[in-house]
């Protein structure tokens, strides 16, 4: 997936694949089917670069956030959420 820009704190919900590790004995053809497992985030944009996509599940009056980083090379899928999905409301 090529890098793209999205403004700071954008609600994204990406899409990725994950290494997949089974231990003990796999027939053959079972281990050639093998495939990753694929999994979803949300959450807070808040910067990318050539590698990583960095967004934050929480974020604070102050700023202050949690971080998750993802590699490019194993997003499949983002899209953009509505600022009013799942939005808490006073």
């Amino acid at each position: 997936m090529r890098i793209k820009k999205y403004d700071l704190y954008t609600r994204l919900e990406v899409f990725w694949v994950d290494i997949v590790e089974r231990s003990g004995w796999t027939a053959l053809d079972a281990a050639q089917k093998s495939d990753g497992s694929k999994c979803k985030n949300v959450g807070y944009f808040l910067s990318n670069h050539k590698r990583m996509l960095n967004i934050a599940s929480s974020v604070s009056e102050d700023n202050d956030c949690n971080v998750t980083s993802i590699p490019w090379s194993v997003i499949y899928k983002i899209d953009v959420l509505r600022s009013d999905d799942g939005e808490c409301k006073e």
